[in-house]
């Protein structure tokens, strides 16, 4: 589906495309948010309070760039989910890409969970939490590489291989449900709130045993990084019978937050996102 471009104005992502230089290597698109404002030449968004991209799934609820709560420099998004009874919830900045198969993508994301966060959804289809960044979504079911958030860590969940209608073939499971890979945990329990957590997540994208995922957690605070996930030996892409995974393929990287239902509202913020080619390069993107 192509991704429609939407005119914003005054509201806004800063967004730099195409190629920046690191000392270190290319970065691809750097979202450091310090121009108050979503620029839509290289963003959509899925939000209540901005003119939506399709799909549209569940309630939206609203993103607003402010000042209040920042990880660095002078502005960080807020993404506020409302509640309700019967639908997910959801609001995220989205970003038209290709899958790039072969390719290592180094992401760098700051989250802040506020004093007072829960389990993001509190009914028994709403166990996987609320998704806070999905990288190479392909529209065919959820993100093959994304983080899910608990009440007590993150996920980093992997949901990869041949779609059948149902499940894809590899699934590392999420919250209390198991899949047929081991648990991953980005950001081990206990998940500290009211506090800037930085995170580096390398991606290599694979639809053969080749696929990796390693991430790194620190808190803004503190200056050494720990590596939370090494993954290997499984794909890290999806693809269906009329679907197939190839280079070329139109995906989305997802920024906000996305959960099942709950019967309170949730809030989150972000900060510091890019996308590059080496650690060094993603590691600039936060301070």
């Amino acid at each position: 589906m192509t991704q429609l471009l939407i005119a914003l104005g005054a509201i806004g992502l800063a967004a730099s495309a195409g190629g920046s230089e690191n000392l270190s290597g290319p970065i691809f698109y750097r979202q450091d948010w310090e121009e108050g404002r979503l620029d839509t030449s290289h963003w959509g968004a899925q939000c209540d309070n901005l003119p939506l991209t399709p799909p549209y799934v569940g309630t939206r609820g609203s993103f607003k760039v402010q000042r209040e709560t920042v990880g660095q420099g002078r502005w960080a998004a807020r993404f506020d989910l409302p509640s309700h009874g019967t639908k997910a919830t959801a609001c995220e900045v989205i970003h038209n890409r290709t899958l790039d198969i072969g390719r290592d993508d180094y992401y760098a994301l700051s989250v802040l969970f506020p004093h007072g966060w829960r389990e993001p959804g509190d009914q028994p289809n709403s166990f996987w939490g609320m998704v806070i960044a999905q990288f190479n979504y392909q529209l065919i079911t959820g993100p093959p590489v994304g983080l899910f958030a608990h009440r007590r860590y993150v996920n980093l969940v992997i949901g990869s291989g041949y779609f059948d209608g149902y499940a894809t073939r590899w699934y590392t499971g999420n919250g209390v449900a198991r899949g047929n890979l081991p648990r991953l945990y980005a950001i081990p329990r206990p998940l500290k709130l009211g506090s800037w957590h930085q995170l580096i997540v390398r991606v290599h994208w694979s639809a053969d045993s080749d696929g990796a995922v390693d991430v790194w957690h620190r808190l803004r605070s503190k200056r050494r990084w720990k590596q939370t996930v090494r993954f290997r030996g499984k794909p890290t892409v999806q693809w269906t019978s009329s679907k197939p995974a190839v280079s070329e393929m139109r995906t989305w990287d997802k920024l906000g937050g996305y959960r099942g239902v709950s019967s309170h509202p949730a809030s989150i913020w972000h900060d510091g996102y890019c996308r590059a080619a080496k650690f060094r390069a993603a590691q600039s993107c936060l301070s």
